[in-house]
């Protein structure tokens, strides 16, 4: 008995042990077997697990606000771009660019053609002479005004603008419609004349910045105003010829003796008939410089004042003989005199040995 129960434990540990090898065995031998299924799935590129999709999907997804509420989006959305800003302009802004452009061109020739350069006037004012050139109607009376000292006090800087200030005003007052250029004008020729002594037989400062001879000046402002009375007279005859020609339709175009443009005629013609009592007055008529510019006023303009005021006319040559006859005047002054005494006596219009005669040889430029 005591030898059965001394055995009994040992075949239990046994038991035991061999209990826990099978099942070492059999765990190994599943270790093996999930090896050996792995390595297949391998083999054959079929993995137990999913292959990691690109880094790009797995981006945080965006949330935008729209009305207070977030709303997610995926990345995959396709977002809606605006198509992009056409570079085609409306018809109707098309039309005015070119005009706009073409505005600028014809401006721009037309005061050309008048005889002012481009940069004739300080730039602060060419936007201005172009919109009157266009059309003056479209100015308040303040800028024709200001358009009207601007264009006189560059008129009277020299002779060579005599001739282009006088066709600018006359081509903006046949556009204008209530006259205001028009009357301002006279109004400022008027006041250039009554304070001459001041503003243009003195040492002035110019627009520039030089000092120009008084001479000059006066000069430039007698060839102003003779410009301007050729035109008037010239456009004011034309008229007159359109009015006698029969039943035309220019009759009504006929200029009334109380018309604006008659108005300034009138006003020119009384002006130059002034400005030549002042030249042959003593303290002007021993300045040959003076006398030329008389000389020229009467060449160019002459015929035009007799036909107009004839009485007045035969009063200034009275005034030329009494020059003429003056022993204090020198030799060239005196040939002067007789050249425009001889020029009334033949009607305005020197034969060629009278020309060649009078002809100033040693004048300088």
């Amino acid at each position: 008995m005591t030898g059965r129960q001394d055995n009994n434990p040992v075949a239990s540990v046994k038991a035991e042990n061999i209990q826990k090898d099978m099942q070492n065995f059999h765990g190994q031998e599943d270790r093996l077997q999930r090896q050996e299924t792995t390595k297949q799935s391998k083999r054959s590129g079929q993995s137990s697990k999913s292959p990691r999709p690109p880094m790009e999907i797995y981006s945080p997804r965006k949330i935008l606000s729209k009305n207070n509420s977030k709303v997610h989006f995926a990345d995959s959305v396709t977002k809606k771009t605006s198509p992009p800003p056409s570079t085609t302009l409306p018809s109707e802004l098309k039309s005015a660019l070119k005009r706009s452009k073409s505005f600028t061109a014809s401006e721009a020739n037309e005061i050309e053609m008048i005889g002012f350069e481009r940069d004739a006037f300080p730039v602060e004012y060419q936007g201005l002479i172009r919109r009157a050139v266009l059309d003056p109607n479209a100015l308040s009376c303040q800028k024709l005004m200001e358009l009207v000292r601007l264009i006189c006090c560059k008129a009277v800087e020299h002779v060579q603008y005599g001739a282009p200030a006088a066709q600018l005003c006359f081509s903006i007052i046949e556009k204008e419609h209530d006259h205001t250029f028009l009357e301002s004008l006279q109004n400022c020729c008027r006041e250039w004349y009554n304070e001459r002594d001041k503003l243009l037989r003195s040492t002035f400062l110019t627009s520039v910045g030089m000092t120009a001879p008084g001479m000059r000046r006066w000069a430039a402002y007698v060839s102003f105003l003779t410009e301007l009375f050729l035109l008037v007279k010239n456009q004011h005859c034309q008229m007159g010829e359109a009015v006698s020609g029969g039943n035309s339709p220019m009759n009504l175009m006929s200029p009334h003796p109380n018309s604006p443009m008659a108005h300034l005629a009138l006003t020119l013609q009384t002006l130059l008939f002034e400005c030549a009592n002042v030249m042959l007055r003593p303290s002007s008529v021993n300045i040959e410089g003076e006398i030329e510019v008389l000389r020229r006023m009467l060449v160019t303009v002459g015929k035009q004042l007799e036909a107009d005021a004839p009485q007045r006319m035969q009063h200034m040559v009275s005034n030329l003989r009494d020059a003429f006859v003056n022993p204090s005047i020198n030799a060239q002054i005196r040939k002067i005199l007789l050249e425009v005494i001889e020029l009334h006596a033949s009607n305005w219009q020197l034969d060629l040995p009278q020309t060649l005669y009078y002809f100033p040889y040693t004048r300088l430029l």
